[in-house]
């Protein structure tokens, strides 16, 4: 709490390798206790600017509801590289998917996935995860993107989360969208 109290007023580079690599530390043992295999592929070691915890947190979310919805032995893949954003393609900066072999989120949900109070996860969710993690990503200027699948033998979800090299005022979003 003090740690987040404290924490800069203004943007500053930030490592997403080692966010990431925070993160998945930071479940390390839910992962090894439910027998997950997190595969990492890093293309990249570009920087953003941006607030550390709070980007901490966008990934972290995610990356606890990848393996919620894996439950047992499942895969998640972590996907960090240099891209372009989606609705720019003159505006480039870092692509960062997380991926997981689980349950899939069905149609009914994704449409409103983004807005609070919406989950999956009956009494053990409050709905806001990724209502904040949205939120976050767009006070970054970048974007999130969500896919997934319920098939049986090919169901999983996977989010990709694009955020600029350059930001032209952190808290001003005029780039930013979601997309569901």
């Amino acid at each position: 709490m003090l740690a987040f109290h404290r924490q800069s007023t203004t943007p500053v580079e930030i490592s997403l390798s080692e966010v990431l690599d925070n993160v998945v530390e930071l479940y390390a043992a839910k992962i090894e206790q439910s027998s997950i295999t997190v595969q990492k592929q890093y293309d990249t070691t570009a920087t953003v600017k941006g607030f550390p915890a709070e980007l901490r947190q966008v990934f972290a979310n995610l990356f606890g509801n990848a393996i919620e919805a894996i439950g047992q032995h499942g895969v998640i893949r972590l996907h960090m590289f240099a891209s372009h954003e989606w609705s720019n393609a003159g505006r480039s900066g870092v692509q960062v998917v997380i991926a997981d072999n689980g349950v899939g989120i069905s149609p009914e949900n994704r449409r409103r996935l983004f807005e609070p109070f919406v989950t999956t996860k009956g009494e053990r969710g409050t709905g806001l995860g990724l209502w904040v993690s949205s939120g976050i990503v767009k006070k970054h200027e970048g974007s999130i993107r969500l896919r997934s699948s319920t098939r049986t033998g090919r169901s999983g979800t996977c989010f990709s989360v694009f955020l600029p090299e350059r930001v032209s005022g952190v808290g001003i979003a005029a780039n930013a969208s979601v997309l569901g």
